[in-house]
């Protein structure tokens, strides 16, 4: 395991300080490439983990000229009632190895919090790819997290991941599909 790894059984809040300062510096220089072995140490942290949405936005930030998003409370957008919900993405399966149970045999909320999480991860796969310069694969991720995002009915996810698309679109120097993105990111947030 990576000496930066915060698994390593040091402090999560000096690690984390240890990332954001590799992170800085690997921003500081727009010739240095992506530290490959920085971003997997990255994308290997849970949703949530301390410092992992500060380190996020700065990321975030870089790879265009849109603000960063504040982080997202679950249990702002989690509303009570309503069918069970379904896995429509493969990807999923590989997530689900970590439950002690079926995501069928899962109550309503419980499901809604792993769905949740699951679009916050391809958000933050999508968002590296991005700055990497993948852009196909960025537009592919952020694609399954709007196709999240409608299965969760949350137009806040929704509206980020107009967002996010319509960034991909600017750096792909597609302005009409960026403003369409834009406007409807501005719709959604209308139905909050």
């Amino acid at each position: 395991m990576n000496k930066h790894s915060p698994r390593n059984g040091c402090g999560k809040a000096a690690e984390m300080d240890d990332l954001e300062r590799r992170v800085e510096r690997m921003l500081e220089d727009p010739t240095q490439e992506m530290d490959p072995a920085l971003i997997q140490e990255l994308m290997a942290l849970p949703p949530g983990y301390p410092g992992l949405d500060r380190i996020i936005a700065k990321l975030t930030a870089a790879g265009g000229d849109q603000p960063a998003s504040p982080p997202l409370n679950i249990d702002d957008f989690y509303r009570p009632g309503g069918e069970p919900y379904t896995l429509r993405v493969e990807r999923h399966r590989q997530t689900l190895a970590f439950l002690p149970v079926p995501f069928d045999a899962l109550d309503r909320k419980t499901q809604f919090y792993f769905l949740f999480q699951e679009w916050t991860r391809v958000e933050n796969e999508a968002t590296m790819a991005r700055i990497r310069g993948d852009l196909e694969r960025a537009r592919t991720l952020f694609e399954e997290c709007l196709a999240r995002a409608g299965q969760l009915d949350v137009p806040e996810l929704k509206a980020r991941s107009h967002e996010h698309l319509a960034s991909v679109y600017e750096m792909a120097g597609d302005h009409q599909a960026a403003r369409a993105e834009y406007q409807s990111a501005m719709a959604e947030r209308e139905r909050r």
